[in-house]
């Protein structure tokens, strides 16, 4: 990949939840340069896992499922936990400053906390900084909560990943008309 985007540089220190073993997570992030999103990585807390990704382009503040569906929603699921990388069945083209979302809807069976989350802890990750507009969370994929307005400096563990994508003019053909030479008898 050429870019990664994201708001976990700290990595995973804690996880958040509903109450059960499904939730909803997502980043919004905007395109710097002509690109194509090629796939998203997170984490998840328990073998078996099960996921759902879409990616929304051009959507406004406070909802990150709001604009286009950029792709059909792709779904898996994750042997072990810990640290998966997802590659999108097709990649979505981004033009710059393209605002889009990777939301994530993730069931953790066994374990009710499946938002993984990048916050400060005193001694280790005490650096981490987040802003508003940046993770959401939800317990229904409907309602989302801005994660910074909840737990401070606080954002979803959710990257993505793209290639430079520059669009290479097709060549127009040509016709090269070649003179015939005919002899009379």
């Amino acid at each position: 990949f050429d870019k990664i985007y994201q708001y976990d540089p700290l990595g995973w220190v804690s996880n958040r939840g509903y109450g059960n073993n499904t939730a909803w997570f997502a980043n919004v992030f905007t395109a710097s340069g002509p690109e194509a999103l090629q796939a998203v990585s997170f984490y998840a807390g328990a073998p078996g896992a099960t996921y759902t990704i879409e990616v929304w382009t051009g959507g406004t503040g406070g909802n990150p499922r709001s604009g286009t569906s950029a792709m059909a929603p792709l779904e898996g699921t994750l042997a072990v936990p810990g640290y998966h990388t997802v590659r999108l069945a097709t990649p979505v083209p981004l033009a710059p400053g393209t605002r889009f979302a990777v939301v994530v809807r993730l069931t953790t069976p066994g374990y009710n906390f499946p938002i993984p989350a990048e916050t400060p802890y005193a001694g280790y990750s005490d650096k981490a900084t987040a802003a508003a507009d940046q993770s959401y969370v939800g317990n229904d994929g409907t309602a989302w909560t801005d994660l910074v307005a909840a737990s401070a400096n606080t954002n979803v563990c959710l990257k993505a990943f793209t290639t430079s994508s520059t669009v290479t003019p097709t060549p127009t053909p040509t016709t090269t008309v070649t003179p015939t030479v005919t002899h009379a008898p």
